[in-house]
This record gives C-alpha cells, sequence and structure tokens, in this order.
C-alpha cells in the first residue's frame, strides 16, 4: 500500500471518527489519547480503533494496544506452531487427523499445480489454462456429489481471495478467467461449503454467521476461554467479516446468549456505529442464544488443548448437527474484536492469567 493511499484511509477514517454521533468531545479524546499513549508506551492508535472515544466507554485503560497484543503473542505463541495452526491446510489435516469437526479438504493447488481427492485418494494435474481449472473443479463437484465449493489462500486472513464457487461460475468465461488469474498465482486449499444452523442463519442468511473465541492454556494445565464473539454479515455477503461489512456482538459465555450491542469496524464498514439490531434485517441481537454454544465450548477446549500451549483464537461455526472448526490464528492476529466485545480485555480474569504467566518466564 502506497503513501498516497495511507493517506487517504487516515483522512477518511478522521471523517468518520469526528461525525460519529457518539463521541466525546475533541478536548477530552486527546487528553485521553493521550493518556493511552503514556499508559501504552505507544501511539495509542487503539484509543481510536477500538472506539475509545465514545462516550459509553469510561475504563480506558482496561483495553489493550496493538503493541501490548503483539508482545504478549510473540512472548507465548512459537513461531513454529503458527506455521502448522494458520496454514490452512496443514490446519484442516491436523484437526481431521485427531478426529476434529472440520470442512471436507477437497483439494488445494500451488500455483500452476492442482492436488484433488477424488474417490478417496489424491491425484494430481497442471493447471495449464483456465479451461484446466474448469475441468479439476468440475471433477471435484462430480466426484462429490456438490453443486458448489468454498476456497481461500492457505495464507489469508480477513476472508480476502476467498471466493464460494457454483456450478454456474464454471460455465462464465470471465469468472473461470478471473479465478484462473488468482489460483494460478497463489495457493489454495478447496473444501466443502459448510452448512449452517437453521437458527443461525436467521441473521443472515447469506453468509456462515461464525464466532471468535480467544483460548489460553500454559503449560501443563486446562485450556480455558476468555472471551467470544459472533460476526454476521453484512447485506449480500458469503462471508462474515467485519471487514467486509459485518459486524460482531458479544456473547455471554456462560448463557450463551448474545449481548445488547454489536459493533463493527473502521475499515470495510458500509453503515458505522452501534447496532442493537442486525442493519440488515432489523433483527435484535440482545437475548439471542447461539445454537449448541456448550458443544461449541467443550469442542474450542479439546483443540486448544490439541496444541501446544498457546494463545489461540478460533473461528468456529455451527452446522445443522454441530460445531465446526473453520480456522485458528495464534500469532499477530487482532484482539481487537474480543477486547471490545468483553468490554477490556485487561479486566478479564483468564487475560489476567496470561499476564502472570508471562511475568513468571
Amino acid at each position: 500500500m502506497g503513501l498516497s493511499e495511507r493517506l487517504t484511509i487516515i483522512r477518511h477514517n478522521f471523517h468518520m471518527i469526528l461525525s460519529d454521533p457518539e463521541r466525546k468531545s475533541v478536548p477530552r479524546m486527546c487528553w485521553e489519547f493521550l493518556q493511552c499513549s503514556v499508559a501504552s508506551r505507544s501511539l495509542a492508535i487503539h484509543y481510536l480503533t477500538s472506539f475509545l472515544y465514545r462516550r459509553s466507554i469510561n475504563n480506558i485503560f482496561d483495553y489493550v494496544s496493538r503493541k501490548e497484543a503483539d508482545e504478549v503473542q510473540e512472548k507465548i505463541n512459537d513461531p513454529k506452531l503458527s506455521d502448522i495452526v494458520s496454514n490452512k491446510l496443514s490446519f484442516l489435516e491436523h484437526f481431521e487427523r485427531g478426529g476434529f469437526p472440520v470442512p471436507r479438504l477437497l483439494g488445494y493447488n500451488i500455483l500452476g499445480k492442482m492436488y484433488l481427492k477424488i474417490d478417496h485418494q489424491w491425484e494430481s494435474a497442471e493447471l495449464s489454462s483456465p479451461e484446466k481449472l474448469k475441468e479439476c473443479m468440475e471433477c471435484l463437484l462430480e466426484s462429490w456429489g456438490f453443486e458448489e465449493l468454498f476456497m481461500k489462500p492457505i495464507r489469508g486472513s480477513q476472508g480476502s481471495e476467498a471466493y464460494k464457487v457454483t456450478r454456474d461460475h464454471l460455465h462464465k468465461r470471465t469468472d473461470m478467467d478471473n479465478l484462473y488469474d488468482s489460483v494460478s498465482k497463489n495457493y489454495f486449499v478447496f473444501q466443502e461449503v459448510v452448512d449452517q444452523h437453521p437458527d443461525l442463519a436467521i441473521l443472515n442468511p447469506s453468509s456462515l454467521n461464525t464466532m471468535r473465541i480467544d483460548t489460553f492454556r500454559a503449560p501443563g494445565t486446562k485450556a480455558e476461554i476468555l472471551s467470544a464473539f459472533l460476526r454476521v454479515g453484512g447485506l449480500g455477503n458469503w462471508v462474515d467479516n467485519t471487514s467486509a461489512g459485518g459486524v460482531f456482538v458479544g456473547i455471554h459465555l456462560e448463557s450463551g446468549k448474545l449481548k445488547k450491542v454489536a459493533m463493527n469496524l473502521l475499515h470495510g464498514s458500509q453503515i458505522f456505529g452501534t447496532f442493537e439490531a442486525n442493519p440488515v434485517n432489523g433483527f435484535v441481537f440482545e437475548g439471542y442464544h447461539v445454537p449448541l454454544f456448550r458443544e461449541v465450548k467443550e469442542t474450542v477446549m479439546r483443540a486448544a488443548e490439541y496444541l501446544p500451549s498457546a494463545l489461540i483464537g478460533w473461528d468456529v461455526a455451527v452446522g445443522p448437527y454441530g460445531p465446526v472448526l473453520i480456522e485458528a490464528n495464534c500469532l499477530y492476529y487482532g484482539l481487537t474484536g474480543c477486547d471490545m466485545a468483553y468490554g477490556g480485555y485487561k479486566k478479564n480474569p483468564v487475560y489476567k492469567k496470561v499476564l502472570a504467566y508471562l511475568n513468571k518466564r
């Protein structure tokens, strides 16, 4: 990203902040920004990105700065673990071998070479043209009896370059040309499309509405959950990321019910603000019970204990019959959403254990 583009984004964000009807006075914002910068020993960008400038936020020192979040993850999470867990191909293979519910892996590519699982055997093919890519994807759909598949970069975040591909797309020349251009220059996993629990589809049927759940496990101890929030996709979107116009709302861990207010982020927000009801369809968030939430927590806890000690951010869907582990994040992933959904991680009892563990090392 060039300097000019960065400056454009900064100007846009400041305009959004200053026009936010929920903001504090400018003198108070400046004073609190300075206080947070001193407290975190860094430029307190999180005062803006975590919306601490809003009148409803009085506990500004309970929130974690980006610098602090990165330092915590650097000290706890080994880069070698990130190589496995944050890689979507090895993530699927690792947890499938462990008997965990994950999307079915149908194939993957490395630049111009594609690997397909056909009749439970792996085959390879050269991706020499859009027509060859179409042939491979048709073969996958036919072999598995699917009408669509989901593909996403082996390395990537925020739903970037993730695609849902249907049989119809395969017969559109422009779609296949664009898809081939992307695939042949990158590496993707091709997987089964996860069906959504009908109770979650009420919130937004076009997107797979997933949860982000943070866990921490110190060596020799049981895993614990820090917090959870639910992402709800924007109008017409099939990804639920806030960077693509979605919103997120905290979940009460004991009851599995949603909190009162949903939020979004500065980047990617089509409608900026806080929401007591889904801006897509007016569905009221507070009190909604996430289906099978007890099973979700149990699955995430088992998954956290299937890994070495770490601080992990899990993306979890709920299918018709139970939870599905979508992804895991363990190094330099943003704690911002969880921090905001909880109301400040520094007052979180499990996050306090994270800091205590670091102080002993």
